[in-house]
């Protein structure tokens, strides 16, 4: 079965790194509903939390040709982050600027101070 990732924006912040983050840690941002209300038996590492935002929702969308991962031939939609994903502590995802947005190979965002 595949499955991906994704945000209920109404009722959700839409942030990325939020639900990369809450998929590691398996708990909610504000902490409201106690210390651990989603168990931790369903964490994921962060490498499938980023494949679950990437070419595993590709997949998902039947678009894996032209999304999901940066390959040639395929769109150039990427972001740049404030940090390593893979070598910072989880606890710190949360916390990623975004630095620059890539759409189909067009840089459409770059923060000032990069």
């Amino acid at each position: 079965m595949t499955t991906g990732n994704g945000s209920d924006t109404s009722v959700a912040p839409l942030a990325p790194r939020l639900g990369i983050w809450s998929a590691c840690v398996r708990r909610p941002l504000k902490g409201i509903y106690g210390e651990n209300p989603f168990g931790k038996d369903e964490a994921v590492t962060v490498r499938e939390a980023l494949r679950s935002y990437t070419i595993e929702a590709s997949k998902c969308l039947r678009w894996e040709d032209k999304i999901g991962s940066i390959e040639v031939g395929k769109y150039a939609d990427f972001v740049v982050w404030s940090g390593d994903m893979y070598s910072m502590p989880i606890e710190d995802l949360k916390d990623l600027r975004v630095l620059m947005t890539v759409i189909g190979g067009e840089i459409l965002y770059q923060a000032e101070d990069w």
